[in-house]
């Protein structure tokens, strides 16, 4: 961690406690990068992002002053799905996230599925409710908006400050709500490019039903062509139910020349990938290296530990959050927020430099068998 996150989570945590109150001025910077045992730009950069956060007001010539909060906020979030049992992990990890943030401010949370909004709520009850909720503004997770539909029409007409948690450009020909901007096709192709680094050219491609990570057929040809690694069809395999993978893996793995590393469309299926092959006798990553995407809590229960591009949740909730504490600044002014979100590739014990003669060991030694 930076020096002027250290100094950040420490005033943060001071005014969060009171320590310094609501309107008052903070010490003087000389005074108070003394205390703390750092130069004034590690500092002034602490107390930026404390600005960023809506905490403090920077004056010129004045100094620095906590924000008054009129006591506890409660906002919702909107989240994809029919019913609270079926909610992607993805999907709750955000909002305990979201949770987290908003409760280091002192304000509440309240979750709403998207079901409610396209088939219960009309728009005068969707209103009511939100004033009767004293509803500050909106978080909206893990939602693909359609021109039209009811959802994205009450959502335009709720008179409040609307933040998508995380989004694609296609979101952006359909809503100017301030969103965290995710470029999947790139974080995709992250994995991908770490595999090819690791000498892998036959890499088999699991997508989740038409949804291929921001690329299409055509695309995503041109970017396997660039990298030089294999275009086979068969390499490129399509799931409409997570129980199909254990089959797609098994057909995979008996062509005539097997894939030496897989990169999936999330976690969760990286994780049958694994048990798919383990079940067929193959090792992780001594003969098959497995890529997984998201990085939400199911990887730490996968063996070996999963190498992943990791979406950073925490990171998208943040960024959201800071946005949504300075709504006044944008709220009915016609800007268009997009802030893009990083990801990182994280190599851990499920992908290795290929080796070639591994697989061909194994069908020999299968066969002998």
């Amino acid at each position: 961690m930076f020096k002027k996150d250290q100094v950040f989570n420490i005033l943060k945590s001071r005014i969060i406690r009171g320590e310094y109150q609501s309107g008052h001025k903070l010490p003087g910077e000389p005074e108070l990068a003394a205390s703390l045992g750092v130069s004034r730009i590690t500092l002034r950069a602490a107390l930026q992002m404390l600005r960023d956060n809506g905490m403090i007001s920077i004056r010129n010539r004045s100094g620095s002053y906590v924000l008054e909060r009129s006591g506890s906020k409660k906002y919702l979030v909107v989240v994809a799905g029919e019913d609270i049992d079926n909610i992607r992990i993805s999907s709750m990890c955000q909002v305990q996230e979201l949770h987290k943030v908003l409760a280091q401010y002192g304000d509440e949370l309240e979750l709403v599925l998207s079901a409610e909004l396209k088939k219960t709520l009309s728009l005068s009850q969707w209103q009511k409710k939100l004033i009767q909720g004293q509803i500050a503004g909106i978080f909206v997770c893990s939602h693909s908006f359609v021109p039209g539909e009811r959802d994205l029409m009450l959502l335009n007409n709720s008179g409040l400050p609307v933040v998508q948690l995380e989004g694609t450009r296609l979101d952006r020909d359909i809503h100017d709500f301030p969103m965290a901007l995710r470029n999947m096709p790139e974080v995709f192709a992250g994995g991908v490019k770490h595999l090819c680094a690791l000498g892998h050219q036959r890499i088999a491609t699991l997508f989740a039903g038409n949804d291929m990570r921001g690329f299409n057929e055509a695309s995503y040809r041109r970017f396997l062509e660039d990298c030089n690694i294999a275009q086979a069809q068969e390499l490129v395999r399509y799931f409409k139910k997570k129980s199909n993978i254990p089959q797609i893996v098994r057909k995979m793995m008996k062509i005539p020349k097997p894939p030496t590393a897989f990169m999936c469309f999330c976690d969760s299926s990286a994780k049958l990938v694994i048990d798919s092959l383990t079940a067929m006798g193959y090792r992780v990553p001594e003969d098959v290296s497995v890529m997984g995407i998201c990085g939400y809590l199911e990887r730490l229960f996968i063996t070996p530990p999963l190498s992943i591009v990791n979406f950073h949740y925490d990171i998208a909730v943040q960024e959201a959050v800071q946005i949504m504490y300075r709504a006044n600044e944008w709220f009915g002014s016609g800007e268009i927020i997009t802030r893009t979100i990083p990801y990182s590739v994280i190599p851990r014990g499920s992908t290795a430099r290929v080796d070639k003669n591994a697989i061909t060991d194994h069908k020999t030694n299968s066969r002998r068998g």
